[in-house]
Parts: C-alpha cells; structure tokens; sequence
C-alpha cells in the first residue's frame, strides 16, 4: 500500500483529536512531500521520530523503523495511562487539603473570604499555568529537538545526564543498525546516524569514533566515543568479528530500548511516591502555621 494511503487509512481508526492531523500528512505526501517531511508538518512526528525516520527512507526500511516507534509509543502510552491513574490520589487529596485547611480560620473569623478563596484556588491557579507551560516547553523540544546550549546543560546535570545519555546511545545505535541492515557503508552510516542526533551537544562528542573507524572498526571506535559500555562492546565486537556486526547492534539497541523503558517504569513508579511526600510536608505545615 503506498504511503499516503496508508495513512489516510489510520484516519478511520483514530479520534477527531488527531485525524486532522493524518489527513494533512497524507495530503502532503500526495502533494510530493517525504513521509519524514509530511510527519513533521502534520505535527505527527518529533524530532526523534524525524531522525529515525529520515534515515529510514534513506535505507529502505521505513516498515522497520515504523514498528520501532510503535512499539516504542506502545509501551510510553501504558507508562503514562499508569502514572495519570497514580496521580489522581494524591492531587484529589491536594485539592481536599486546599479547602481544609483554611476552613477552621475562616469559620472563626480571623480570615474573611477573599483570603479563604485564594488560599484554597491561588495554589491551584498557579499549579495548573506551570503545567500548562511546563506541558508546552516539552512539546516544544519534542518537535524541535534540544538546543545545544540545553544539550551541553543536560548532559551536565547529575540526575538528567544518565538518562540523557542512555536516549541518546540509543537513538545512535537503532539508526546505525537500521541503516547497516540495509546495506550501507560502515562510514557512511555512522555519519548520517549521527547527523540524525536530536542532541547536539552529544553529537558533537559521539563524532570522536569517525577519525578512528578505520584504524580500530566500528565497536572499538564506538567504546572509545563513549557510545557502548564494557558489556555492549563485548557483543559488538564479537558480532564484528563474526561477521555479523548488525545482529550485535540490534542486540544493543534491543537491550538499550529496555533500560529506557525500564526508567519511565521507575518514574511512573516513584513519582507519585515523591508527590505523596511532598503533600504531607504541605499538610504539616498548614496545620502546625
């Protein structure tokens, strides 16, 4: 089935949320436009799907990569149905807890009702614009990717760095490995693997493997980037070695998938914790002030 009319298709399955939007992709992609193009257009694709993606086309294996972000939003969409269900408590508590705790003043008179209203509404008033601009600027970076200035930050920051650093280990080894499976040269599918980097910051140190391609290969150029660790290259370089250096690469990437999914696991896990803590403190505090 060609590609416009594959996603023109979905627009059957899917809500009047987002069918507007496959119906613009698949315009575009009749009008001409690459599928890469005409899902970022469309408002469908993020810049990990767009570097995925572009190199997708450029090797052929669209219906592979396809099925990696499927898989991929699969498993996002599980972790975050969890994590909205596990936050429900405690912001129902939170919003209890607003109105509770300033009734008893107000019922004795030492507030009036101006001050019970923004007592029990400002902090929800102010928590729901931080989410709002909090849930934009993720969008925002989703579709344009992280600046380098953010890049170089993130990769500093002690609890952001290994996560950032994981994503984007990654996002290099799926691409490599789609594109070595397709046949493309070694030197030539590290280049556009890394080109297709959303964070420049890590692009910029991941490039140091280039120069040394040829003298070491590819696992021992990768490990000296900083791109495999002790275990990932012992499977690639024994893949190398083998002859069957694209098995070893999905490994990675398949083991890699896994580790990151098993963060957003720990996040939709923790964060409720931490949210309960927090909101006990709040109470405390209320009561004891």
């Amino acid at each position: 089935m060609p590609p416009d009319r594959a996603v023109a298709a979905m627009t059957d399955l899917l809500g009047s949320g987002h069918a507007h939007r496959f119906r613009g992709m698949s315009a575009s992609i009749a009008g001409g436009a690459s599928l890469t193009a005409a899902g970022s257009r469309s408002g469908l694709f993020t810049a990990w799907d767009r570097g995925l993606m572009r190199l997708a086309e450029r090797s052929g294996t669209v219906a592979r990569a396809s099925a990696l972000l499927a898989a991929a939003y699969d498993h996002r969409a599980r972790v975050f149905g969890k994590l909205r269900s596990r936050m429900m408590l405690p912001l129902f508590v939170f919003v209890l807890a607003l109105f509770l705790l300033p009734l008893p003043s107000l019922l004795a008179g030492r507030i009036g009702a101006e001050e019970f209203l923004w007592r029990t509404f400002g902090p929800v008033t102010v928590l729901v614009v931080l989410a709002g601009l909090g849930s934009r600027l993720v969008r925002r970076t989703a579709a344009q990717g992280v600046s380098p200035a953010t890049g170089r930050l993130g990769l500093r920051v002690p609890f952001l760095a290994p996560a950032l650093g994981h994503a984007t280990r990654l996002q290099l080894v799926e691409g490599l490995s789609l594109l070595l499976h397709a046949g493309l040269p070694v030197k030539d599918a590290l280049e556009a693997a890394l080109d297709a980097l959303t964070n420049p910051a890590a692009r910029s140190v991941y490039a140091s493997a280039l120069p040394r391609l040829e003298q070491v290969g590819l696992s021992s150029a990768l490990r000296s980037a900083g791109v495999l660790d002790a275990e990932e290259f012992a499977i690639a370089s024994t893949s190398e070695q083998a002859g069957r250096l694209v098995d070893g690469l999905e490994r990675i990437a398949v083991s890699l998938r896994k580790g990151f999914e098993d963060r957003l696991d720990l996040v939709s896990e923790w964060l409720p914790r931490g949210v309960y803590l927090v909101l006990v403190a709040f109470i405390a505090a209320g009561i004891i002030g």
